[in-house]
This record gives structure tokens, C-alpha cells and sequence, in this order.
């Protein structure tokens, strides 16, 4: 139904010079939890970063939450949460500051933001260490810390890059474990970009296989599986 599409691209391209990154993406995207796989290279954060109006579609079209990506960017994120692939903290802050501070970006009042950073820390798991400078932090910490920032505006949409990315085996299992619940909890949407089919199919029903920047399959995670079978 297009009621219930969360992202919707037509020929979605993008190029860096000679070299296309997502080359004519064509997709259609429910609510719920998606998965978006494919290797490294394949285009999964240039396509993240294209829907979020971060960076510029050379050619084609696209929407999220209704939202156009190349003039409405900031509507965007306004009503998304996004966390990442790589480092975007400030090890010279505290946890809690560093959260409440996206929330401030993203318009919210300071002492909603603060009681919401107390929240969504406590929720990651890190709520105790909450007033301890993010340079000390270990891998899982700092992206439960990514993970806080993108939840605190409570969005409808979440939007993870390789969340579970240099973590060991404990701190992994527990970002999956939150992912699962955030999804299973109130009306969120998750799209999640991994190159790990076991995480995703552990948080995911659905999933986009990206492979050198087009489509390779699009589907329901055991709809596919049968088909491989």
C-alpha cells in the first residue's frame, strides 16, 4: 500500500565523477523493520546519506515520510532518528550532554531534552555511566551512545548504519537485543544497513540487497530464503 511506504526512490543516482555509487535505484520501502544489506561498496551509506538530503541525488527522485530528499532535508530528519556508521561524538563531553544536545539541534526545549537524555542513556544501557566523557568509553558504549542520540525525539523512523560495527560478542548481542525491542515497541520503523545477515534477520523481516549500487533483491527475509533453498 502506499500508505504504509516509509521511502520510495525513482532512478536514484548517484555519482562521484566517473564512478556511480547508486546507479537508477528503484525501491519501496514499508513500514517495519528493513534490513539493508549488500558488501562493502555497494552503496548502503551513500544511499543513506542521499535519503537524508545530506548529500545531493546526481539524477532521480526520492521520499521519506512523505518528505521530498532533495528540498525538504530538514523535515526529514526532524522526524527520523539516524545513527552513523562511524564516529560523530565529541570525546571531550559527557554522555549525557552529548544526547541532550542532539536533542537541542533537532528544536527540542533543554530540560526536555536533558529528562529525555536521561531516558534514552538509561534505555541503551548506559545510564550509569551516563556523566563520564565519551573519549573513555569503549566501541559498544559509544555506539549506544549514537543509538541515544537518535531515539531521544522519540522519531518514527530509525535509520542505523552498521550499528553493531567493531563491537565484541557481549556488547553486540545487547545492541541487537535493543534494536529488537525499539522496533517491537510503540510504531517505529527501522532500517538498518549491515553487511551481517545474522543481525538482520534477528531485527529485520525484510530486506534490500544492494550490489554495486543498483538492486539485487528486495523481499521478505524467508520469502528469499525459500527461494535460495
Amino acid at each position: 500500500m502506499v500508505d504504509e511506504l516509509i521511502i520510495k526512490t525513482t532512478d536514484l543516482t548517484k555519482s562521484y565523477g566517473p564512478h556511480v555509487a547508486l546507479d537508477k535505484l528503484n525501491l519501496a520501502v514499508e513500514k517495519g523493520a528493513t534490513g539493508l544489506l549488500g558488501p562493502n561498496g555497494a552503496g548502503k551509506s551513500t544511499f543513506l546519506k542521499t535519503i537524508l538530503g545530506l548529500i545531493q541525488a546526481t539524477e532521480g527522485q526520492g521520499t521519506v515520510l512523505g518528505h521530498d530528499i532533495r528540498t525538504e532535508g530538514d523535515a526529514i530528519r526532524a522526524r527520523i532518528g539516524y545513527m552513523p556508521e562511524y564516529d560523530a561524538l565529541n570525546p571531550d563531553m559527557d554522555a549525557i550532554h552529548q544526547v541532550r544536545y542532539s536533542g537541542e539541534l533537532l528544536g527540542m526545549n533543554p530540560t526536555v531534552a536533558l529528562a529525555r537524555a536521561h531516558e534514552t542513556l538509561q534505555y541503551v544501557g548506559i545510564g550509569e555511566q551516563r556523566y563520564r566523557n565519551i573519549g573513555s568509553f569503549s566501541t559498544g558504549m559509544k555506539q549506544a551512545t549514537k543509538l541515544a542520540c537518535a531515539l531521544i525525539h522519540d522519531p518514527e523512523l530509525i535509520i542505523a548504519d552498521e550499528p553493531s560495527n567493531g563491537l565484541d560478542a557481549q556488547a553486540r548481542e545487547y545492541m541487537i537485543q535493543t534494536l529488537t525491542t525499539t522496533v517491537k515497541s510503540g510504531n517505529r520503523s527501522v532500517l538498518m544497513a549491515s553487511h551481517l545477515m545474522d543481525d538482520v534477520e534477528r531485527v529485520c523481516e525484510n530486506i534490500v540487497l544492494l550490489h554495486k549500487g543498483k538492486l539485487a533483491a528486495q523481499g521478505a527475509i524467508e520469502d528469499l530464503k525459500a527461494i535460495d533453498r
